[in-house]
């Protein structure tokens, strides 16, 4: 199956020369798609398009709402490629249980300019100074000392493993089903939260994989 590689052929003829300073995305949500092909062979065409794309030398990700990630796409196959997800979820935060770099958290949004409704989103990346109309990035760590807000991270109905390193190789702890800790932001795809050790005054900070911070 050759698809993925076709369309991301196709899609070079037309970029052929430009350079971009965010990545090119593959969205191939359809309800067609879905309904033709099975989890792997989706999965396949979306590889074999962004690994085309890669090597012409462009940075490049897959687009999905958390259905599609959730059900025709192993997103692992992709993150593991060094592939962005960008995902679609319209509500207050994220809560896929994989690491994304775009978040688009709504379509009813208003921007100056522009007639009608937009879409908007949030990177957890870092975005280039240049590009302009963008929400802030929250990749840099803050230290609170500017009056920044603290975001608060609320975890799942499961215990959920705190790291020491970005990579989450060393566990140092964990927070209990539905703690609600401080997060200081997003690097390198991991939250990184400051919670009570064994909820006394004792604190640690450290990594952990999933995005529940608010």
């Amino acid at each position: 199956m050759e698809a993925g590689k076709l369309e991301a052929e196709n899609c070079l003829s037309f970029i052929e020369g430009k350079e971009f300073e965010l990545p090119i995305f593959y969205d191939l949500e359809d309800r067609i798609t879905s309904n033709a092909l099975n989890k792997k062979q989706i999965t396949t065409i979306a590889l074999d398009f962004c690994k085309t794309i890669k090597n012409a030398g462009f940075e490049v990700g897959v687009y999905a709402n958390l259905s599609w990630f959730t059900n025709f796409i192993d997103v692992y196959s992709l993150i593991d490629e060094g592939i962005k997800i960008w995902l679609a979820q319209w509500s207050k935060a994220p809560t896929a249980n994989f690491p994304i770099s775009y978040w688009q958290y709504t379509s009813d949004g208003h921007v100056a300019g522009i007639d009608g409704r937009v879409d908007m989103n949030i990177s957890y990346v870092e975005i280039p100074k240049s590009v302009n109309n963008v929400e802030k990035p929250v990749d840099n760590l803050s230290n609170n000392e500017e009056g920044e807000e603290m975001k608060t991270y609320k975890n799942g109905s499961t215990a959920e493993i705190v790291y020491s390193d970005s990579n989450c190789t060393n566990r140092i702890g964990c927070l209990n089903p539905y703690e609600v800790c401080e997060c200081y932001g997003i690097w390198q795809n991991k939250a990184v939260v400051r919670y009570k050790v064994d909820g006394q005054n004792n604190y640690k900070v450290g990594f952990c994989k999933w995005l529940r911070w608010t």
